[in-house]
């Protein structure tokens, strides 16, 4: 005889009580009645659904219009024509991978705690209200912030043309290209050099708070150190 098949309705009640909290597996299976294996099955499913259904969607890169609006409401703030993103990167902590260890260790983060750490890296880009308009999730932890974005879509659309008359405003890690705004970090800067900097930490510190409040909305990243097999999946769900 067949089981009756799982609500829609319980499987993502599943997967948003898991992403939420950060509760065991097992605590998860007992609390809805459903073997660990098919609760780890569920979060993977419906995390998987929503990248291939409702991450094209809802993030997506500002058409015409919308960006002529962001780039109005950057240029307010600071001054500086033609902004059209706050870039950002964060570190995801996981637990050690099976495979290829070292390219996910977190030399800072293990210098920082005393203890070893892993990561993913997450690249985001955000426009002037801090809602996402470009993710690239997964990346190993030993990346620097350069290299991610040399390796994500993202930089092949920007050098494809795509990004044309758009400044993403980026950190020091970053380098300053065509449509990559900087802060300068020499030595001995000029009062002016000085002002524009400021500027460019105003727009920085958007997508820095839009990660800080994406992190704090979800237990998970504070209360265990996620797979790595899950963790892009969980930063898609809770962006």
């Amino acid at each position: 005889m067949l089981r009756e098949a799982i609500p829609v309705r319980q499987r993502v009640t599943v997967c948003i009580w898991r992403l939420a909290t950060g509760e065991p597996l097992r605590m998860v299976s007992k609390r809805f009645r459903l073997g660990i294996s098919t609760c780890h099955k569920l979060v993977l499913e419906v995390c998987t659904a929503n990248k291939t259904v409702l991450m094209p969607k809802y993030l997506q890169w500002p058409d015409e219009n919308k960006m002529k609006q962001i780039k109005d409401e950057f240029k307010s703030i600071t001054g500086i024509p033609n902004v059209g993103g706050s870039m950002y990167t964060t570190h995801i902590p996981i637990m050690a991978p099976k495979t290829s260890v070292a390219l996910y260790f977190n030399k800072k983060h293990t210098e920082r705690n005393q203890k070893t750490s892993y990561s993913i890296i997450l690249q985001g880009v955000v426009d002037q209200n801090g809602v996402f308009t470009d993710a690239s999730i997964g990346w190993p932890g030993s990346m620097t912030d350069d290299q991610v974005l040399e390796q994500s879509v993202f930089h092949q659309r920007a050098t494809m043309g795509q990004l044309e008359d758009v400044w993403v405003v980026g950190g020091k890690g970053y380098p300053l290209m065509d449509w990559v705004l900087v802060p300068y970090t020499h030595q001995n800067l000029t009062w002016a050099q000085h002002a524009f900097n400021e500027k460019i930490w105003e727009i920085e510190k958007v997508g820095k708070e839009a990660f800080a409040r994406l992190k704090g909305s979800t237990l998970s990243f504070k209360n265990c150190r996620l797979f790595l097999e899950l963790a892009a999946f969980y930063i898609i769900y809770a962006s």
